[in-house]
């Protein structure tokens, strides 16, 4: 009887735990439920994050490589998937919702053989049409991730980045994707960190604000905002006859020079060198027009000028476009442009090779924002770098996160890169002392008060060029200010030249 009566009450304990199990897994359920998308419960509990909030992606279904393979992942990524999210934002608040549904159709279809793609792609849909956007944006964004990572990890060369887009009529989603060229790691002490280098391929307007960026486990250069600087900026300052273009360049035009000559194979630096005169030509006219256009609203932007500068169709459409302007006193473009635009295009169209030529300079450039960014992986590894605001000795206690950050990237760039005057004249044309960017974008925040503080301790400034000593100086800041200094190269399979 005492022996039943114990067997009895054990059973109860064990129910008893058992239930209270239950109830407590029930909970936690229905609190994922109901506050999915306020916490980071849900996320874990949806397995796409771990224990310590990073990432992670299960496949939920069988890997097919086969059928992952005969997917034309090519018009996926240059056409369909760019055309549903178009489609999609436009349908936000309204919009054509037809065309939403026939877009994401002919996407649905075209990855149907896999069934990780597929669920990947309802996910994302279901979600964005439920409001998502608005109630956790964060998930879009680990959707579009996963989907790159499931392609990476079976070896296909595409990385589709997301974004939220604030809009009149709501949050619209948005995403840029690239296609990425072979493998390159860079070494960080002892450590190596994978930077993915990119071209974009989706062909929708959205434009970065930079050149390269790092996230936790894997960083990203951007060639073609990299391409842009290597045409405007470092193409002209290999011919010394462009030096006296303007006193910011002049000053770094030689050490450049120098660098590129190291660099690039003889054949290329000799013809970019030769044709630096006309492409200048170009990236000059084309400058003029869009300042008069600031100043007096002429109505033409020519967002996109190629290596080889314009074609003759382009040529005739903008000749007429002159003609029609002759008498106006704000003209888009005048014939005198025109002429300039033709007869230096006329050059390097038929100048033969150069293509290749263009290749090697726009890969050289790559090599120091690839530093950079390596930079970041490693501070993020050691020093919880995205989160926390690295240990520095010479920074004010207000300085941020972010900028703490750049300036550990912007040294290391300086310090370890192949070309350190070519990466310091990056820098400083980026923040420049007119305070504008590129397209003609204000430089503000954190990019902007690291550059500061490198100049003050690096006792040059931008406006004075580089110093003869520049990658030791830099090196002795590292130590000095972030109380190291680790050797960073770039691997042996690191490209040379890049296709455009």
């Amino acid at each position: 009887m005492h022996e039943l009566e114990t067997e009895l009450r054990i059973t109860r304990r064990r129910r008893s735990r058992v239930g209270a199990f239950v109830i407590v897994v029930t909970l936690m359920t229905l609190f994922g439920s109901l506050f999915a998308e306020l916490t980071p419960v849900h996320r874990f509990l949806r397995g796409e994050v771990d224990w310590r909030g990073h990432r992670v992606y299960a496949p939920p279904h069988p890997v097919d490589a086969a059928a992952l393979g005969g997917i034309d992942l090519e018009r996926v990524h240059t056409e369909l998937l760019p055309a549903w999210v178009l489609a999609s934002g436009k349908a936000v608040g309204g919009g054509n919702e037809v065309a939403e549904v026939e877009a994401f159709e002919r996407l649905t279809a075209a990855v149907s053989p896999d069934a990780n793609l597929t669920d990947l792609l309802q996910s994302l849909r279901g979600h964005v049409a439920a409001g998502g956007l608005r109630t956790d944006p964060k998930r879009a964004l680990y959707l579009v991730w996963a989907w790159s990572t499931y392609l990476d990890r079976a070896g296909h060369p595409y990385l589709v980045q997301g974004s939220i887009l604030r809009t009149d009529k709501g949050r619209v989603f948005a995403t840029t994707i690239l296609r990425t060229h072979p493998r390159g790691d860079v070494t960080v002490g002892d450590d190596n960190y994978r930077v993915r280098v990119g071209t974009r391929v989706d062909g929708t307007n959205v434009v970065e604000r930079y050149l390269g960026a790092a996230g936790r486990d894997q960083a990203i250069v951007v060639v073609d905002r990299v391409r842009e600087f290597a045409l405007t900026e470092l193409w002209l300052l290999l011919e010394p006859a462009n030096d006296h273009l303007s006193p910011g360049r002049a000053v770094f035009a030689d050490a450049v020079r120098q660098e590129a000559r190291a660099r690039l194979p003889d054949a290329a630096f000799r013809q970019l060198r030769s044709l630096a005169v006309p492409r200048w030509s170009i990236v000059a006219t084309v400058t003029e027009i869009h300042e008069r256009r600031a100043r007096c609203g002429a109505g033409l932007r020519i967002n996109h000028v190629p290596w080889f500068g314009f074609e003759g169709e382009r040529i005739v459409a903008l000749r007429a476009m002159a003609q029609r302007d002759a008498a106006a006193d704000c003209p888009a473009i005048t014939l005198d442009e025109v002429d300039r635009l033709e007869r230096a295009s006329h050059k390097l169209l038929a100048a033969p090779g150069l293509e290749d030529a263009v290749g090697a300079l726009v890969a050289w450039a790559v090599e120091h924002v690839a530093v950079h960014e390596a930079r970041h992986l490693a501070d993020h590894r050691y020093a919880d770098g995205f989160d926390v605001a690295l240990s520095c000795g010479a920074c004010s206690e207000a300085m941020g996160v972010t900028a703490r950050a750049e300036l550990s990237g912007y040294l290391a760039s300086i310090a370890w890169s192949p070309s350190p005057a070519t990466a310091l004249y990056q820098a400083c044309r980026a923040i420049a002392e007119d305070g504008r960017l590129g397209h003609g974008h204000a430089v503000k925040g954190p990019h902007a008060e690291a550059m500061a503080l490198l100049q003050r301790r690096l006792g040059h400034r931008c406006t004075q060029g580089p110093p003869q000593d520049l990658a030791a100086r830099a090196r002795g800041l590292e130590r000095a200010m972030l109380g190291r200094s680790e050797p960073i190269a770039l691997g042996e399979g690191w490209p040379r030249t890049l296709p455009l």
